[in-house]
């Protein structure tokens, strides 16, 4: 069993959670409203966290109120809780990295905590956002031409 294999062993023992660590030493952890991956990386030896946030339907892309909200809650940090908040595929996926070494459980318990509520607090800001009709939201249905966002 590799060192996260282990972690997660013992966080899965004092939690009573049924998880363990696969192949990859990855681990997803799945309630009603979110899915979060635990995922060791040995480059920088870090464990990533990460949760998807928003995803586009299979006819539609993510609207672009949605993303600007994104882009405003991801501005200073501040409306991520320090996580970093970015595309993967065609959604948007909230992350935060953790060193690896000297982590323990208790500490990766408190951080696993606030990261699924700062994940479940943007969820739900962009779910609103989407939600609401465009002209709630003085959103046009399109992004402006960048001349249009460049101009000084």
């Amino acid at each position: 069993m590799t060192p996260f294999g282990s972690l997660i062993a013992e966080f899965a023992a004092a939690t009573g959670l049924e998880l363990a660590a696969d192949e990859r030493d990855s681990c997803t952890l799945v309630s009603d409203r979110l899915a979060l991956t635990l995922q060791y990386c040995p480059d920088s030896d870090e464990v990533a966290l990460f949760a998807p946030v928003a995803e586009s339907d299979d006819d539609a892309p993510i609207p672009v109120a949605v993303l600007r909200k994104a882009l405003a809650l991801a501005y200073d940090g501040r409306g991520t809780r320090g996580a970093f908040l970015g595309l993967l595929g065609d959604g948007l996926v909230l992350s935060l990295h953790l060193p690896f070494e000297g982590l323990d459980v208790a500490t990766l318990a408190v951080r696993v905590t606030a990261f699924a509520d700062a994940a479940e607090a943007v969820a739900a800001e962009l779910v609103a956002v989407a939600v609401a009709p465009p002209e709630a939201a003085g959103e046009s249905s399109a992004i402006a031409p960048a001349s249009d966002l460049l101009r000084v």
